[in-house]
């Protein structure tokens, strides 16, 4: 607020409502400025419990069975997705808000500085008391900065609690795991010893995705992955909870993370 022209110098102790521009400021200044510290905390509250998510699921997976992953590649796909919209949409909403604030708030800077431009009646040719013209325009400019809050706030927080909505790890439903025959996947376990380099482990990789792939479509669905762990004597919830969608390619890469390959220096 500006004290030697615009309004605030105009009007003071020319009217008692205009008197009081200053809370004007407080008012709305605090609501610009507290909706971002509860996003804030709001975001911190969200990436904390992201957080300590993924660590129970590393501990889980580790010490609940075997063969299951804390995160599969679609879950991170998800998570990516959900925190680019959450970014997007609050940087968007950010910039506006700061971009449309000193026309929001400190409108009332920019108004004539010459005393009582009221209007006048036809008629009589008398003048509106002094800061009518300004409390009319203080009245429209309040909707308007409440709605423009509303509208941005709403926007950044509906992409949280849409993220957070979302942003979860799900157990497998629709999967029945009754008719499951362990005896089916029993060779796994002869194969799995098998691996003691890179070329045998892809070797038995490619005979255990055989055996993974039920319906023999060249990619092990999540249920069928779930059922592989089953049957090797994980729980069923752990089966349910930690399986993820395999390719022969993704089976392969795991095999060269076991079995890295070193190029060795040639010497001139």
């Amino acid at each position: 607020m500006h004290f030697s022209d615009g309004l605030a110098h105009i009007y003071r102790r020319q009217n008692i409502i205009l008197n009081y521009m200053g809370q004007w400021e407080i008012v709305f200044g605090t609501l610009f400025f507290a909706t971002p510290l509860g996003l804030t905390m709001m975001a911190l509250y969200g990436a904390m419990h992201i957080w300590n998510m993924v660590e129970e699921r590393e501990v889980a997976v580790t010490n609940e069975g075997f063969f299951g992953v804390t995160a599969s590649h679609m879950d991170m796909l998800r998570f990516m997705a959900l925190g680019l919209t959450v970014a997007v949409v609050t940087f968007y909403a950010s910039y506006s808000i700061g971009e449309l604030l000193d026309e929001l708030i400190g409108w009332f800077d920019e108004m004539d500085t010459e005393l009582n431009p009221e209007a006048s009646d036809k008629t009589t040719g008398s003048k509106d008391i002094a800061g009518t013209q300004a409390i009319t325009m203080l009245q429209y400019h309040a909707i308007t900065v409440i709605y423009t809050w509303a509208v941005y706030t709403f926007m950044i927080l509906g992409s949280n609690m849409f993220a957070m909505n979302y942003g979860v790890f799900k157990r497998l439903e629709d999967c029945n795991l009754d008719d499951v025959d362990e005896s089916y996947y029993e060779p796994v376990r002869a194969i799995i010893a098998s691996q003691v380099d890179l070329e045998s482990c892809k070797a038995a990789m490619k005979q255990i995705f055989k055996i993974a792939d039920v319906d023999k479509s060249q990619n092990i669905t999540r249920c069928e992955n779930a059922k592989f762990m089953y049957g090797l004597g994980n729980s069923s919830e752990y089966a349910l909870m930690y399986s993820e969608i395999k390719t022969l390619p993704m089976l392969y890469a795991s095999c060269v993370a076991r079995f890295p390959v070193y190029e060795v220096p040639t010497t001139n």
